[in-house]
């Protein structure tokens, strides 16, 4: 996403006050790339100068990432140093920022970018220009956590979801009181994708038993498993038959073990909720589900939330 503008810097000797060079230079902010790493958020932006100048100076070195809501209103903003020397190609001179958010310091899948900037123009012999504000128009950040299109009922996060101390496994519900619980508390208080996030922003949820079946039917999905000799853990992989986008789950190969994903089905009849289960057998794997008591702690995959 690339945001532009054009400004207008009077440059001014400092050996000669009645001096002064007029020159206008071009800046833009381009997000050029993201990451989802370990409930981090990880932002590349390059903020470009095309200039009759002979450079663009950063104040300190520094740039700064503001953050917003849909509505303009301010979360949270970060300043972060220039990566590195500039680079210039084609007239046009770039400088890399880079800025990591703690997801749960940004409860959102969905907010916009603002760049901003202190910048003057330099155009030789020590000829510089007045120190100028410079702001990014707003860069939509769309499915800040990454979503694989599968072409199926739900959209399916890439990667684990791992709570605010970095642990990738989680109880089922905050309670263990199963009195009156719904056959499916996706989306609800009790979905363990959602209560450990403070005060989440956002659509993603636990997907349901039947939207794991879903994505087990080999009718959408062909599967995958690479168990390397030696190897600790391995993937499955399912990769979509309609848009060849893939979805991993990272599992345990080790002799014996046995990798658990919670769902958010609820069986009502046994009071326990149901998970589904992983388990390496030689050199292939095997899947079922199982119902487990829900104090235990899982692995979670995400979905976005819906009414599927």
């Amino acid at each position: 996403m690339l945001f532009s503008g054009c400004i207008m810097l009077m440059a001014n000797s400092c050996a000669d006050e009645k001096m002064e060079l007029e020159a206008t230079s071009e800046i833009s902010a381009e997000l050029v790339d993201f990451t989802h790493t370990s409930n981090n958020y990880n932002f590349a932006v390059n903020l470009s100068v095309k200039s009759d100048n002979e450079k663009i100076e950063i104040a300190d070195n520094n740039v700064e990432y503001v953050f917003t809501d849909a509505t303009g209103n301010e979360i949270t903003k970060e300043t972060v140093t220039v990566d590195g020397n500039p680079v210039t190609a084609d007239g046009i001179t770039s400088y890399l920022t880079k800025c990591t958010l703690s997801e749960y310091n940004f409860n959102h899948d969905s907010a916009k970018l603002i760049v901003k900037a202190r910048v003057r123009a330099v155009a030789g012999e020590g000829y510089v220009s007045e120190w100028f504000d410079y702001a990014s128009g707003a860069i939509d950040l769309y499915g800040l956590r990454p979503f694989a299109d599968l072409g199926l009922s739900v959209m399916w996060s890439t990667d684990d979801l791992a709570d605010s101390n970095g642990e990738i496994l989680s109880a089922w519900a905050t309670t263990n009181d199963m009195t009156g619980m719904p056959a499916n508390i996706s989306g609800t208080q009790f979905d363990p994708a959602l209560y450990d996030l403070g005060n989440y922003i956002g659509v993603r949820r636990t997907p349901t038993l039947d939207e794991y079946l879903e994505l087990f039917d080999e009718k959408n999905c062909d599967w995958t498993t690479v168990i390397d000799d030696g190897a600790d853990f391995a993937y499955s992989t399912f990769t979509s038959k309609k848009s060849g986008q893939s979805v991993k789950f990272k599992i345990s190969v080790a002799f014996g073990a046995k990798t658990q994903f919670w769902t958010a089905t609820f069986d009502q009849g046994t009071g326990l909720p149901v998970a589904i289960e992983f388990e390496a057998v030689g050199a292939s794997v095997n899947i079922r589900t199982v119902e487990c008591d829900p104090s235990m702690k899982l692995h979670r995959h995400t979905v976005l939330k819906g009414n599927n």
